[in-house]
């Protein structure tokens, strides 16, 4: 029973973790000019930085709850996916907060003490933009990884 309690709460942490860390990206580029410019990325970049936080959350989860599953059944220790999975989760975790986060940042400042004008705005932006979008795409890339680990459990 409380086993399959820790797996209902791990299924959930992954969705809290995956679902903001792939969507993250829409939030964040630069809307088009019909859109509303520099105010509705204001209003974009607050609902990214909430989703940003239940993307922690759920990669803490994830972690604590995939260590409790393994000290219950300890043969997981034993699985190549299982192990590999463990490492993976702070890996990824540490990449967000030291190579994607500060990238993250700088497009927040940006936008919030902005006052150039909107094309130039919208010009250091995009070029914030291109730097931070690759480490994002790596980020996705381990959480794709991560989900073919716990589907496929090969």
């Amino acid at each position: 029973m409380a086993y399959t309690m820790i797996l209902i709460i791990h299924v959930i942490s992954a969705i809290a973790m995956i679902g903001p860390a792939f969507y993250l990206q829409r939030f964040l580029v630069f809307p088009q000019a019909s859109a509303g410019g520099a105010g509705s990325l204001r209003y974009a970049h607050g609902t990214a930085r909430r989703l940003d936080r239940l993307t922690d959350t759920g990669m803490i989860l994830q972690l604590v709850t995939g260590l409790l599953m393994g000290w219950m059944e300890p043969v997981l220790f034993q699985m190549l996916w299982y192990v590999a999975a463990l490492v993976l989760v702070p890996v990824i975790g540490l990449y967000m907060k030291f190579a994607v986060r500060p990238r993250i940042r700088s497009l927040y400042t940006l936008v919030e003490s902005s006052t150039v004008s909107q094309a130039d705005l919208e010009r250091t932006y995009r070029r914030l933009w291109s730097q931070t979008l690759p480490h994002i795409l790596i980020v996705q890339a381990g959480i794709a990884i991560l989900i073919l680990l716990m589907v496929l459990k090969p």
